[in-house]
């Protein structure tokens, strides 16, 4: 684009409301719901480079991606059981995403011999994901600790947007990125020396697990 300044701006109301009930002095439940947004931005780089017709205003033709907006639900259960020798918390979560901005090529001269090589800033799809997760830690004797997590994502792109599909026909099985199905961790931590004046010796092992994920 020609050198200059251009500005966009945009507002969003993100409010976060949650509530939770204490059904036993070892127990809450609880439940959530919240709003997010990430900001736009440009396109920073054309090339062939565009030059607007006479009489145009470059700010008027600039191409700017809106903001994203997500909208999330939770729900979960958090407890301290056998005198707090064992932790269990359990969640369950929502969110609808939308004006995902996504970064694909163009062919800047249609069907000329360029191609589909220049990068374009768009909102161009909205989702949604879903999921379970599980933590829990016991205390197994007064020297071992063991710990452990769970994760399971349902996440799948709904809709694209025109332009998208044009340039990737094949989008409708695209997979999110950056979002394993499954996660999974494990560790446990063992007091082999513990005295108040001399010190103390710990042994640590984790064990982490992701399912394959699209990058």
């Amino acid at each position: 684009f020609p050198a200059g300044w251009y500005a966009r701006s945009s507002t969003s109301t993100t409010p976060m409301v949650s509530v939770n009930y204490k059904f036993a002095d070892s127990a809450m439940a609880y439940a959530s719901f919240s709003k997010g947004f990430k900001g736009g931005g440009f396109t920073m780089r054309y090339f062939p480079p565009v030059v607007p017709a006479p009489g145009t205003d470059p700010n008027d033709i600039v191409s700017y991606a809106g903001p994203e907006k997500a909208t999330s639900y939770e729900i979960g259960l958090k407890s301290e059981l056998f005198d707090r020798r064992l932790r269990f918390n359990i969640s369950a979560f929502y969110t609808d995403y939308k004006d995902i901005q996504i970064t694909y090529n163009i062919d800047p001269d249609g069907d000329g011999p360029i191609g589909a090589f220049v990068p374009v800033l768009a909102n161009a799809a909205t989702a949604r994901i879903k999921g379970v997760e599980v933590e829990s830690s016991a205390a197994i004797a007064s020297w071992l600790r063991l710990d452990g997590s769970l994760g399971y994502i349902d996440a799948e792109y709904r809709r694209f947007s025109a332009q998208a599909l044009a340039n990737y026909p094949a989008a409708p099985t695209f997979r999110m990125p950056n979002t394993p199905k499954w996660t999974f961790n494990a560790g446990g931590t063992a007091t082999l020396f513990d005295d108040d004046t001399k010190g103390r010796a710990q042994v640590r092992v984790d064990y982490a697990y992701r399912s394959s994920q699209y990058k």
